[in-house]
């Protein structure tokens, strides 16, 4: 999946970062639950992460040196864009499958088109053989 990318408020850096797979959420939680350790959250932000300026990936400690602010925003974005992805992907006209049917539409009408053309062409020409052919003959269709 191409990462999404977010630059943080306060401190302007860029970070890259990708949605988790089910398996990695679940992994964190249960290495979490049942402690009071309030990690949770900031581990599944970190886990996310695939860069943040040009260092690759973040650690939990990485993002505890965040400014609040930084941190709140970066939750926000994820929030979205994951609600948002999963809005779209459960469509049943998903916007890419949306794309690709206005495309075909497209290929179809260009195709409609130029065969409309083709056809005019030779209309055209079996006209002008039609014109030829009788003023050769000495008779002209046009009086």
């Amino acid at each position: 999946m191409t990462p999404y990318e977010y630059k943080l408020p306060v401190s302007g850096e860029a970070v890259r970062w990708v949605p988790l797979k089910v398996g990695q959420q679940i992994d964190i939680q249960m290495l979490y639950s049942g402690t009071q350790v309030p990690y949770q959250a900031p581990s599944l932000l970190a886990a996310r992460i695939v860069s943040i300026g040009a260092k690759t990936g973040a650690s939990l400690s990485d993002v505890r040196d965040w400014d609040e602010n930084d941190y709140a925003a970066l939750w926000e974005e994820v929030e979205e864009k994951e609600a948002e992805r999963a809005r779209l992907v459960r469509k049943k006209d998903a916007p890419e499958l949306v794309l690709q049917k206005l495309q075909r539409a497209i290929l179809d009408a260009k195709e409609a088109t130029a065969k409309a053309l083709r056809q005019l062409d030779q209309s055209l020409e079996a006209a002008a053989a039609a014109v030829a052919a009788s003023g050769r003959a000495g008779d002209s269709p046009l009086g």
